[in-house]
């Protein structure tokens, strides 16, 4: 049961992504005594210390094979450290520029947090341990290399997009990009960071040096309604609301659009049918005949 709930969270980093990373090859997880770099890697296999292999270690949040520490049930921080080595091994550099290469990989980490652990992006205790060190930043003028020397804080425009806008914006962006020709992929930081929608006020609001951004103005502004903009820096987000609101053709989405993800393991052979992993871990199956095993393993 432990390692169905490890294919959901492996299946939900492939349905974000769109594609196989590894050529059709499951993960793999080594415990060792001396990783290579640090207390834990990603690549092929992502290796870890030992003691996430000792069952010892169950009630410290850190055993692989513990289904209360995977799915997050004490609402703390889960596995995050395995989705996040997990991420990497799904990370493009096609939209991860310079400064955010332990960032990105955690949009996956939010992703399997919210589908598999039921844990939504804004409100994961990982991303709200956060939210000092965001009001500093922003008060302090918000300079950009500091927002890419710290992934904590990087990461809160990533989980205010999903939470505003849902995942299937990510999968849009990621599939989108997969499908372009070599010769037409992005070569610097301005490409990647100049998507076709008005995001400046993001930009600007979080400090980022995006510029050419004119023929955007023709979209709705959209700047996130929440503790950043009402409490951190309050008189900035005005700033900037008052700068685009005389130059936009509409007003701010809403703040919580329906998301409409759930819990999944999607199952191998193109199958429509979903092979669902409970917050308890357990399985749900649409179709109690169908025999069908999701798509990856952890092995």
């Amino acid at each position: 049961m432990t390692m169905k709930i490890w294919d959901s969270v492996v299946s939900a980093h492939i349905d974000l992504l769109g594609k196989v990373p590894s050529n059709g090859r499951g993960q793999w997880v080594v415990t060792d005594e001396q990783p290579s770099i640090g207390y834990m890697h990603s690549g092929y296999p992502i290796v870890t210390h030992l003691d996430m292999a000792d069952p010892n270690k169950i009630y410290e949040d850190c055993f692989l094979l513990s289904r209360d520490h995977i799915l997050n049930v004490n609402n703390r921080k889960g596995s995050w450290g395995m989705f996040h080595e997990l991420g990497h091994n799904f990370q493009d550099s096609m939209w991860t520029w310079g400064g955010t290469k332990e960032v990105t990989c955690n949009i996956f980490t939010l992703h399997a947090m919210d589908v598999v652990c039921n844990v939504k992006p804004w409100e994961h205790l990982w991303v709200r341990e956060k939210f000092e060190n965001a009001s500093n930043y922003l008060r302090e003028g918000a300079k950009y290399d500091n927002w890419c020397s710290n992934a904590g804080i990087a990461l809160l425009v990533y989980a205010q997009l999903a939470r505003d806008f849902g995942w299937g914006t990510y999968k849009s962006v990621f599939r989108t990009y997969d499908k372009l020709p070599k010769d037409k992929r992005p070569s610097n930081q301005q490409e990647k960071e100049n998507i076709q929608d008005n995001l400046s006020l993001v930009f600007e609001f979080w400090g980022w040096p995006i510029r050419g951004l004119e023929d955007l103005k023709r979209f709705p502004p959209y700047l996130p309604d929440d503790v950043t903009t009402r409490e951190f820096a309050k008189d900035r987000a005005t700033t900037i609301l008052k700068k685009y609101e005389d130059n936009s053709s509409g007003a701010c989405p809403t703040q919580n659009p329906a998301h409409t993800d759930n819990d999944y393991c999607p199952s191998k052979g193109g199958s429509n049918k979903i092979d669902q992993c409970d917050v308890k871990g357990n399985s749900i199956k649409e179709d109690d005949n169908d025999n069908s095993s999701s798509s990856c393993s952890v092995l």
